[in-house]
């Protein structure tokens, strides 16, 4: 990351949040799971995301502090009704000064889809009237 800004062109007068938020998934099954697949998965989720953070921590380091996200997807297959503006409000808040005493906390924004509780029909007649653009 860091040598990617290197020389860029791009200046800016330091860092104070950062949103890392690549991934990339291939579905298989695991019996069917081949290094060719598996390599570039790991390269993304995983390498990409500590290169990203060293970066980033680093230049936030030289600047005084600042905040980092890392953003996963469990339904990047099946996704959940949801809107990608209530993603973006999380990390909104972790970015804020309002979350400085928030540390390595893992925050669902799902919609409790991970409590496995079942929307009832008001919940759905709450979203038609609330949030139509999601059905």
């Amino acid at each position: 990351m860091a040598e990617r800004l290197d020389g860029s062109g791009w200046e800016c007068d330091g860092i104070d949040a950062a949103i890392n938020y690549a991934g990339f998934e291939r579905s298989t099954p695991i019996r069917d799971l081949t290094p060719e697949i598996w390599k570039p998965m790991i390269a993304v989720q995983f390498t990409g995301a500590v290169w990203f953070i060293r970066a980033m921590g680093n230049a936030m380091a030289a600047g005084g502090g600042g905040s980092i996200a890392s953003v996963s997807s469990l339904t990047a297959q099946n996704p959940a009704a949801g809107h990608v503006d209530d993603v973006a409000n999380a990390a909104l808040f972790l970015a804020s000064d309002e979350s400085a005493y928030i540390s390595g906390q893992t925050i669902c924004v799902d919609g409790a889809a991970s409590t496995q509780k079942l929307p009832s029909d008001a919940d759905y007649a709450l979203l038609a009237k609330d949030r139509p653009d999601l059905l």
